[in-house]
């Protein structure tokens, strides 16, 4: 029997010091790999502004900040720079750091003149170390005349959580319009989404009259993610169907779906600045490529000892469209407290985020 137990013993070890012998084996013919990753050592100073004209208001931003490449860590320096704007080149006053200024246009123009297409904004920011950075020259450009709102309904099969191939229906929300304003500049455009939807109460509560209440609810539709359409690639002066969004065919829908775009219109080089950060926001690339902000700075240095700066300074021609989208947008989809009573909002809308009992004035 000892004998039996010492075979076993000999016969269990031998395949298992066969395997230890392979694992050396293999490790040992493998080269060093050298992974280069990006220099963390030394931050960089962030500069970034913007000037935006809407038919009713001026818009000024600018931040400054210092980033590490790597660990991605912003630290905002709101007390040690000084910000200045600049129309041609003529300091007209000061901005607090991060901090946004707002003029009427009719105001703007009553203290600084009236803005034309000849005239130029530009930054200046200037360190407590004596640093001092400015920024190009950039003119508004007018937004192209017209524009509007369509969508379009697609149903798609997906798996659901139990692995069953399911119908789901989602909402194309595009656009129509030109990509060439009346100066005959060909332009690009930053658009951002939101909406705000009707909801109306269930059964369980009515006021007085013995209807629900309606609620109108907004909501971001793009998140942080601007969508960027550059009019350097469409071979016309006018697109359709550019597709700004998909979303859900949701309840949302039942009461109606007011959808408004606000359209940035800008120059091609702040065009394409834009479109890589919306790339690097969505992750389209890897730690190892160079921040959009030094791809395309247009912020250079004038004083003091040589530092690194990120950063980017645009103006732009702001407005606005809207367009109410339907239940039967939505594909006759079931209004909202329908197919359930007790959901949240159905008893009280104002529990619903960003809700509220005022009616949007250009609801229709």
């Amino acid at each position: 029997m000892k004998e039996v137990n010492n075979t076993v013993a000999v016969y269990t070890f031998l395949p298992l010091f066969a395997m230890t012998a392979l694992c050396v084996l293999m490790i040992s013919c493998l080269d060093e790999i050298a992974v280069e990753l990006p220099d963390n050592s030394t931050d960089r100073l962030v500069i970034d502004g913007v000037v935006e004209r809407s038919p009713d208001l001026y818009r000024f931003l600018i931040t400054v900040s210092r980033t590490q490449s790597f660990q991605e860590s912003v630290f905002p320096l709101e007390e040690d720079v000084v910000i200045t704007v600049l129309l041609n080149d003529r300091s007209i006053f000061n901005l607090v750091n991060g901090r946004p200024e707002i003029f009427t246009v009719e105001e703007f123009h009553q203290l600084y003149g009236t803005v034309t297409r000849s005239h130029f904004f530009n930054l200046k920011v200037e360190t407590k170390d004596g640093l001092v950075f400015k920024s190009v020259d950039k003119s508004i450009l007018d937004s192209p005349k017209g524009g509007s709102i369509s969508f379009e309904l697609v149903e798609r099969q997906e798996l659901n959580d139990l692995e069953n191939l399911i119908s789901r229906n989602y909402i194309k929300l595009k656009v129509n319009t030109p990509v060439v304003n009346e100066s005959g500049d060909r332009l690009a455009m930053i658009w951002d989404a939101s909406g705000v939807y009707a909801f109306v109460e269930g059964d369980c509560t009515t006021d007085l009259y013995g209807s629900a209440r309606r609620c109108y609810v907004t909501e971001n539709v793009n998140g942080t993610i601007p969508r960027v359409l550059l009019g350097s690639q469409v071979s016309g002066d006018v697109i359709s169907g550019f597709e700004v969004e998909e979303i859900t065919a949701s309840p949302q829908f039942g009461f109606g779906y007011y959808l408004t775009l606000v359209r940035r219109a800008v120059d091609g080089e702040a065009g394409l600045y834009w479109n890589e950060v919306r790339k690097n926001q969505e992750r389209e690339g890897t730690i190892f490529d160079t921040p959009p902000g030094a791809i395309r700075t247009n912020i250079h240095q004038e004083q003091g000892a040589p530092a690194e700066v990120l950063g980017y300074f645009y103006t732009a021609a702001v407005d606005t469209l809207r367009q109410l989208g339907t239940r039967e947008v939505g594909g006759s989809i079931k209004l909202p407290c329908a197919a359930n009573p007790s959901a949240a909002g159905c008893c009280n809308c104002l529990e619903l985020p960003g809700s509220s009992y005022e009616k949007p004035r250009y609801w229709k």
